[in-house]
């Protein structure tokens, strides 16, 4: 790791959803806007599973991260989500995020523990 710049990013890994759930989550959605709850909808093209969050980290760590991602995801083929559960945070009366949840023994948990080995690494 070089830690010689000290530029920071807010960052995260995420990875795209299949373009048949989005249809599914915009249904839900609609539920929540029947609530009139003071909430700001993401567009469609911007939503995702987050596989982890970074906060601030150094520019310079963006390669390495990448190379860490590659690293384990050759190992990995495509797979199925089954979606849970559903919920928000910070609390349900400041709701800042909607979040799906997936079921414990969904493969993603498998990518998530290994890609969290190899950032520690870093």
């Amino acid at each position: 790791m070089k830690a010689n710049k000290s530029e920071t990013i807010r960052s995260f890994l995420a990875i795209e959803l299949d373009q048949e759930l989005v249809p599914k989550i915009l249904d839900v959605q609609k539920e929540f806007k029947k609530t009139n709850a003071n909430i700001k909808y993401v567009p469609s093209k911007n939503m995702h599973f987050t596989l982890k969050f970074f906060g601030n980290i150094d520019l310079d760590m963006v390669e390495d991260i990448g190379v860490a991602v590659e690293k384990v995801i050759k190992n990995y083929s495509s797979f199925d989500l089954n979606i849970k559960n559903c919920g928000c945070f910070p609390n349900k009366n400041v709701i800042k995020v909607l979040w799906l949840g997936l079921d414990e023994g969904s493969p993603i948990k498998n990518l998530q523990m290994d890609l969290d080995k190899e950032f520690k690494k870093l």
